[in-house]
């Protein structure tokens, strides 16, 4: 820093005065802004400081912009002390304001003491004439025996290590071209340690994302030493030795400290990170950010129009991802790729980068306040540089090539089929070879026994058990891949297998080319099965190019340079993807995991794992143990879980990731955040390796901590949705924050933000979140906000249809959980009341279309509004207006016109039968009557028993588990009714036709003068014993109780009476309690009866008497005379007792409860018994007739307000007398209407209440009124 070369060493403390001498080295500017100068020269010059610092970091007028807002008081943050963070402006303001805090301004100059290797400048003089003879030698030699300098030194590397080959995604040559660039830069500046430096420096961190490490050098050293002898031959002597030495000796040094470097910037960046947020909440962060974004360049509010809410939730999700990735290259190269393809959607641009940095660096400045260092300063800016570089790489490439092409493959497509192009593709993968034909089998026996059928996923796709040898080079006979020779000999149905699943392939990733996260979950599935048909790292290349050339033949004219290069950059894109799963599965990780993880499991229980991994969780981030409640049992069961869960991301990629997505679910329920899976991970590995002891080695290490690297970036990226401010809400169960994120939400997309958020590619509701977390204060507001009715200049907003839409069971949902809601908000929120009067009414509007249920989208009548309502539901709901409206609607159009008809169908049949089989049962006359009702009531059963039928084919049936198991039973048949009157008429029916009017001649016949006279003796005693316990006898038995039957199910005529129906309800329900209290009575009887038969006493004898006599005690019907001994008769007594004075006072007493219960609700009773019956008349009618009901009800039609102002559809008008405005569902013209500006992107003005009344709110209504 500061001009200073390195050739005078590293920096060392200068002397200062006094009190400065023994603390650090102080710096300010000079004559310069390059040039430093001890801190004991500051003066009245100090305000200059902040200048100094700006073009240090090389910010120019952008950066002396930032600057100057830390220069006195009227350059200071006044444009953001009147924020709303305002209460970072007032500590920000004892800093600035005209005077000087002493820590802030030591703290804003310290810096590290760097500690790089040596150099002389005499040796450099000395050595660097035979570096550069040597150097051109050598480039020479390596040309003469036809390699290249960088292919032999890699040639020795990778001979004696292996292991370090997933470091290199190049090709040989590719890496020894990069490798002679690079030496050619530092031996032409041999003697320039600055230049030098620079060059190591800006490799660092591509070292470093490589997983380099310090001690990876002295492998380099051995390699490159080997190939120095090598090549140089003799000419290889000592003095060419010792200057090589001397030269890789500094290189080395100065290597392991950029390495260095980089992870300490990342420590700084974790330690200045979480002072901001110790200070600061994210919220606060986000609102920080946005302030001194328009505040440093308010030209960029155009670009910037998303809400303020979210930019904030991004910027902090974005810098949250980059701080936890931050030493870990892989992961954090991932995710700037994904962010970088996800940005593109945004319109981001290269000239906003050095914006945002700027913008960056002066927010964390401002949240860190007086801790802010030029350490923080310096990483935070390399930082941003690294990740904006990658970004705008990625960005200016998938621009420029993506859409070329997705657009080629559309033509692909256009111009040809799977077939032909599975053809073109499989003589172009060098046919005939041995992986071509695996690939081939392995495609051919995953797809479905008819071959020629399209396979429509690659999800559908089923892998052999195919075994391939070990190693990356093994590859599968053609005979081993399961597959009889004679299966694959026709070449077409190999063409067709290849070409389909590359067809589907192809399609698939590039539809999802700008979802990053989602096409590389697609892609480690596809790997995977791939390389179980024998595809390996070494196959891509020609995979690749043969794809290429199948695409420019289908093309041919119309094929370009741009689509060849366009092609050239995907295909590198998903193959370096696919490198991975290859590389990992060529390695066996999936063995070498699976036998330590048992290892693991043998050495310790599954409490120990799991403590080993809390108690290591425990002390690197002690901070997420407020997320682990559960017992210590509990916990290590969840961890065992979650390691389990990693084995199938390597062995089934598909399984974990279906499972992965309830798994975040849950995780973001709890509060838990991306930048926890790193602290989480480590914990695991480093409890593993612990547990293994010597059996941890350098292959299960690499083979562990490549599971996690992969796995982490899903976890990490998926934990990320949880900063969408609607998900904040819902997992913190805070009104206040969904009241604040949908103030932000623009008008043409608030419905959306309220019905559905998207958690990891699995679309939620927020209402049903809401509602099952038992939040029914935000699942009510949710419903109003929907509910309300709003109005601009140009369209009214209605979210009614979007919410019934997005919750078609939202009415099932509410019975069960909330029923409160569905009055207090449901129903309120589908009804509009004038508050003009007209001629005594005013008008009303019904918004019933949802309700009403179109058959065309639920054909299923159980399922619909109304019969949830009568099935879940309570008797209050059908008082409200719109259930009875509802109900009026359907009851006047076909409801009270099939139940007539079905009650005079049923009292034809009674009076028929009341005169053929009970008036003149036993006259022979009326033989005929009887055929006739019999025949009618069988048409009827027959009409029945087809509807049950009907009902059981449609899936129309509710389950009963009288016996035990459940038993489905056809819905027509559920309702007690409908079997009385199914029964009843089968039995009319049955024993119509078997009646004989002998059986029925009358014992006494009339004499001359009208007395009766016995018929003869002999006579009387055959008819006695012709009928009793004859078959005719049984015929009369069922006509007695086919009588009472019949004459029952009148009783639900009553129904057309309102006070009629609600009598025959309370009836119902008191005979239930009177049943109850029976058999307590017959258990009591049984039990006295038992005891006094014991006793043998006179009407005691027999159980059968004592049963008879004790009844006839509690009925008072002739009790006999009870002369008996003391302990019968103390029986009898307390006998008596418990039941006439206990049980019959029990019995009033429910029945009195009841009565009164049922009484406040006589209404509501005989409404839902009306609709049940409704329910049921509507199961009875065509589709096609209830659809015709459906479309005379016109609700595609708008409703109007008043004359003139149409409003929404999906409702009706109707006129009411003005009495309603007494009532408390009564809310005159309650449409909220702006003035202004009707642009669809704008924000509607906040109507939200303040924090103190929602909590008055919560207090007098817990969670059910309306917002």
């Amino acid at each position: 820093g500061g001009g200073k070369s390195l050739a005078q060493g590293p920096e060392e403390p200068a002397a200062a005065d006094s009190k400065d001498s023994k603390g650090p080295l102080f710096f300010e500017a000079a004559k310069g802004p390059n040039q430093l100068r001890p801190s004991s020269d500051l003066g009245s010059g100090a305000p200059s400081l902040a200048t100094s610092w700006s073009h240090e970091m090389g910010y120019g007028q952008a950066g002396s912009h930032v600057a100057s807002k830390h220069q006195g008081s009227a350059g200071g943050l006044s444009s953001y002390a009147n924020s709303k963070a305002s209460k970072f402006s007032n500590r920000s303001r004892n800093t600035m304001d005209g005077g000087q805090d002493a820590r802030y301004g030591t703290n804003l100059r310290q810096r590290r003491v760097r500690k790089g290797g040596t150099f002389s400048s005499y040796e450099a003089s000395s050595y660097e004439p035979m570096i550069r003879k040597s150097w051109e030698l050598l480039k020479i030699r390596a040309s003469a025996m036809g390699k290249t300098l960088g292919i032999i030194l890699y040639n020795h590397l990778f001979e004696k290590n292996t292991d370090l080959h997933h470091m290199f995604d190049k090709t040989e040559a590719e890496m020894g071209e990069k490798f002679l660039l690079v030496f050619e830069d530092i031996v032409a500046a041999v003697e320039d340690p600055v230049a030098i430096n620079k060059k190591l420096k800006s490799l660092a961190p591509m070292h470093l994302r490589k997983g380099v490490k310090p001690e990876h050098t002295e492998r380099m050293k051995v390699a490159l030493y080997t190939t120095l002898h090598e090549v140089l031959g003799n000419d290889y002597s000592a003095e060419v030795k010792a200057a090589w030495e001397w030269l890789w000796s500094w290189l080395s040094a100065e290597m392991a400290q950029s390495l260095e470097d980089s992870t300490n910037e990342a420590t700084v960046l974790t330690y200045s990170w979480d002072l901001a947020l110790d200070s600061n909440t994210e919220e606060e962060m986000g609102e920080l950010l946005y302030d001194t974004l328009f505040d440093l360049a308010p030209n960029l509010k155009a670009v910037y129009r998303k809400p303020r809410q979210i930019l904030s939730a991004k910027f902090v999700e974005m810098m949250s991802t980059l701080v936890s990735f931050q030493g870990d290259a892989m992961r954090m190269e991932e995710q700037i790729t994904w962010l970088g393809f996800r940005h593109i959607k945004y319109g981001a641009k290269p000239e906003h980068a050095k914006v945002l940095g700027d913008v960056l660096i002066e927010t964390m400045a401002r949240a860190v306040e007086s801790s802010w260092t030029i350490d923080m300063a310096d990483a935070w800016s390399e930082l941003w540089n690294e990740a904006c570089t990658m970004m705008m790489k990625v960005i200016d490439q998938a621009t420029q090539h993506g859409f070329v092409v997705q657009e080629m493959w559309n033509l692909v497509q256009e111009r040809t089929t799977e077939a032909k192009f599975g053809s073109t593709l499989r003589k172009l993968l060098l046919s005939g070879t041995e992986w071509v034909s695996s690939l081939s089998c392995g495609i051919l026996e995953s797809s479905t026994p008819a071959k020629s059928d399209l396979i429509q996923s690659t999800a559908d796709f089923k892998s052999p058990n195919l075994k391939h040898g070990k190693g990356a080079e093994a590859e599968a006979p053609f005979e081993e891949c399961g597959c009889a020779l004679s299966g694959v000999e026709d070449k077409t149905s190999e063409s067709d297998a290849i070409g389909r699943y590359f067809w589907v392939m192809m399609t698939e990733l590039l539809n999802l080319l700008w979802d990053p996260e989602k096409q590389n979950e697609r892609l480690i599935v596809m790997t995977t099965k791939l390389h179980g048909w024998g595809i390996r790292s070494k196959h891509l290349g020609t995979i690749g190019q043969a794809i290429g050339e199948a695409c420019r033949r289908v093309l041919k004219a119309d094929w370009s340079k741009q689509m060849e290069t366009g092609w050239k950059w995907w295909w590198s894109v998903a193959s370096k993807q696919m490198s991975k799963t290859l590389f990992v599965c060529e390695h066996d990780h999936c063995r070498i995991i699976k036998e330590s993880w048992m290892k693991c499991k043998e050495r310790r229980s599954t409490f120990q794992l799991g403590e080993s991994f809390f108690v290591e969780l425990a002390r690197m981030a002690p901070h997420v143990l407020h997320l682990f409640k559960r017992p210590k049992k509990i916990q290590a069961a969840q961890f065992m879980a979650v390691v389990d869960m990693l084995l199938t991301f390597i062995e089934e990629p598909a399984i974990f990731f279906d499972g992965f997505k309830a798994l975040t679910i849950r995780h973001i329920k709890y509060g838990v955040k991306a930048e926890y899976a790193k602290a989480f991970g480590r914990s695991i590995l480093i409890g593993i390796e612990r547990t293994l002891e010597e059996k941890w080695d350098a292959k299960v290490g690499e083979a562990w901590t490549m599971l996690w690297v992969r796995a982490s970036s899903h976890v990490a990226r998926a934990l990320q949705v949880g900063t969408n401010p609607v998900i904040v809400s819902l997992v913190q169960g805070d009104l206040e924050k969904l009241c604040d994120a949908m103030d932000c939400a623009s008008r043409g997309e608030r419905f959306e933000w309220l019905t559905q958020v998207d958690v990891n590619g699995e679309i939620l509701s927020p209402l049903y979140w809401a509602l099952r977390d038992g939040n029914f204060s935000i699942a009510s507001y949710i419903m109003n906000d929907l509910l309300m009715l709003r109005a601009d200049r140009e369209a009214y907003y209605y979210g009614r249809e979007v919410m019934f839409e997005r919750h078609p069971d939202i009415v099932l949902q509410l019975c069960r959980d909330s029923p409160r809601l569905v009055c207090d908000t449901l129903f309120e929120g589908l009804m509009w009341h004038s508050k003009d009067v007209e001629n005594g009414r005013i008008r009303v509007n019904y918004y019933i279309k949802e309700l009403f249920s179109d058959p065309s989208k639920e054909d299923n009548v159980w399922k619909q509004a109304l019969c949830i309502l009568t099935e879940h539901g309570t008797p209050e709901l059908f008082i409200h207006p719109v259930a009875k409206k509802v109900l009026e609607v359907k009851w006047d159009q076909f409801g009270l016109r099939c139940f007539a008809t079905i009650q005079a169908i049923h009292l034809f049949l009674l009076t028929l039968f009341m005169i053929g089989s009970i008036e003149y049962h036993h006259d022979c006359r009326f033989k005929g009557l009887r055929f006739g009702v019999g025949g009618l009531a069988l048409m009827c059963a027959g009409g029945q028993t087809w509807l049950a039928y009907r009902h059981w084919q449609l899936g129309w049936f509710c389950v009963t588990s009288v016996f035990g198991p459940d038993i489905p039973i056809p819905r027509y048949l559920c309702d007690f009714w409908n079997f009385c009157r199914f029964l009843s008429t089968w039995l009319l029916a049955i024993v119509s036709f078997m009646e004989t009017c002998e059986a029925h001649a009358p014992l006494y016949s009339p004499g001359a003068h009208g007395a009766p006279m016995i018929r003869n003796v002999a006579v009387v005693d055959a008819d006695i014993r012709l009928t009793v316990g004859s078959f005719a006898y049984g015929v009369m038995i069922v006509n007695s109780f086919l009588g009472i039957l019949l004459w029952v199910q009148l009783l639900q005529a009553l129904v057309l009476s309102e006070r009629l129906s609600s009598f025959t309800f309370k009836l119902g329900y008191m005979l239930q309690d009177i049943a109850r209290n029976l058999i307590v009575v017959s258990f009591l009887c049984l039990g006295f009866a038992a005891a006094l038969t014991c006793l043998d006493e006179e009407h005691f004898e027999r159980f059968g008497e004592s049963i008879t006599v004790l009844t006839r005690v509690i009925l008072n019907v002739q009790p006999p005379h009870l002369d008996m001994g003391g302990l019968a008769l103390f029986f009898v007594c307390c006998f008596t007792i418990t039941v006439t004075l206990g049980m019959l006072n029990i019995l009033i007493g429910q029945l009195w409860a009841t009565y009164a219960r049922l009484s406040n609700n006589i209404k509501g009773f005989a409404m839902q018994r009306r609709a049940e019956i409704c329910c049921h008349m509507e199961s009875l009618l065509p589709v096609a007739h209830r659809q015709k009901l459906f479309d005379s009800m016109e609700f595609e039609k708008p409703v109007p307000f008043n004359l003139g102002d149409s409003g929404p559809s999906g409702g009706l008008q109707v006129f009411e007398l003005a009495k309603i405005r007494n009532e408390s569902y009564y809310r005159p013209d309650r449409v909220f209407r702006y003035t202004g500006e009707a642009d669809s992107n704008d924000p509607w003005p906040s109507i939200c209440r303040c924090k103190e009344e929602l909590q008055v709110y919560n207090d007098e209504q817990p969670g059910y009124a309306p917002v």
